[in-house]
């Protein structure tokens, strides 16, 4: 997550300190906000390097190696390899449009809490996470799962009650949280809030109500850069993500992992996986990012541009309007 910038300035403290420094991390998850590519330089020029090669957290070894496969497919047709396999292990959910692969998603979630398991929901964007958080608040409060007598308002005035999971979306040393850490509201009081830990509900927290406010949102589902990290029982990807998304999201489960996507047949999903595995590159010089540019215009030139209705007898196309 280190970008160029804070990797620049990193650097000036080592040359005027003379001190060391040892990065962590990996380059094929999820980019910084900023300019990428610092992990790409330091790896290049560093004088050691330490790599881990295997696979630990799945329980079958099979998927263990696709998802190695996965992370760095090498070329298009291994792309394509990498999808067809995807689809004929059954990694892969096909729906017809954007409303049922939201209900897929919001079916997995309470699917895993029937199974008494833990699940990772990964979504592109964050309005595509609130969107399945609040419908899957909107089924428990239906079932009797949560009550609404005693409720706070979270970012953007969203209703949050006891025994939702929520995410706290700022560091505060006083109350002892961070950004993007998930909890469940255990009680809500006339000025405070108790959050316990998602993971061990015994481990509390006290924020504000104001804090709350600003800072806390739902987290049933959420996006790569919240779920980076964790572990939980099954994954459930959805559909747009970029290849940073689709590694993370498919090894997020122990047990199961799976990508839902908008495509009704094998051969369209198979073209929307080798998409969504090309949609990232690391550029940490100028000439991987014009070579990145050039890339994507080229994809973007042979997409089929659909006529858009401008007025009663003439539309917009790709060639100009008519």
């Amino acid at each position: 997550m280190l970008d160029l910038e804070a990797a620049s300035a990193l650097l000036d403290v080592v040359h005027s300190t003379g001190a060391g420094v040892a990065l962590i991390g990996d380059q094929r998850q999820a980019l910084p906000v900023g300019h990428s590519g610092a992990m790409a330089l330091f790896w290049r020029r560093s004088l050691r390097h330490v790599e881990l090669t295997t696979t630990h957290r799945f329980t079958d070894p099979e998927w263990a190696d696709l998802t190695m496969r996965l992370r760095e497919p090498r070329s298009e047709d291994g792309m394509r390899d990498v999808a067809e396999d995807l689809i004929r292990t059954n990694h892969v959910v096909m729906t017809n449009s954007d409303v049922e692969a939201r209900e897929a998603m919001v079916d997995g979630w309470f699917d895993a809490v029937r199974r008494r398991e833990t699940i990772s929901l990964v979504t592109a964007t964050h309005t595509e996470a609130q969107e399945i958080s609040e419908a899957i608040q909107s089924r428990r409060i239906e079932s009797g799962a949560i009550s609404t007598s005693v409720a706070i308002s979270g970012q953007s005035g969203q209703p949050i009650f006891v025994g939702d999971l929520v995410q706290t979306r700022r560091n505060d040393s006083l109350a002892d949280v961070q950004n993007r850490q998930n909890w469940v509201v255990k009680t809500i009081g006339k000025d405070h809030v108790i959050l316990a830990a998602s993971a061990d509900t015994t481990d509390l927290r006290k924020v504000s109500l104001a804090y709350a406010e600003s800072h806390i949102h739902l987290a049933y589902a959420t996006t790569v850069y919240g779920v980076q990290g964790e572990t939980t029982d099954r994954s459930l990807v959805g559909p747009g993500v970029d290849a940073a998304g689709l590694y993370v999201g498919l090894t997020r489960g122990k047990a199961d992992n799976a990508v839902v996507l908008v495509a009704p047949t094998e051969s369209s999903a198979k073209l929307l996986l080798v998409e969504m595995m090309q949609r990232e590159t690391v550029e940490e010089t100028m000439e991987k990012s014009r070579g990145a540019a050039l890339s994507e215009l080229r994809r973007a030139a042979q997409r089929t541009i659909e006529p858009i209705v401008t007025a009663p007898g003439r539309r917009l196309t790709s060639a100009g309007l008519e």
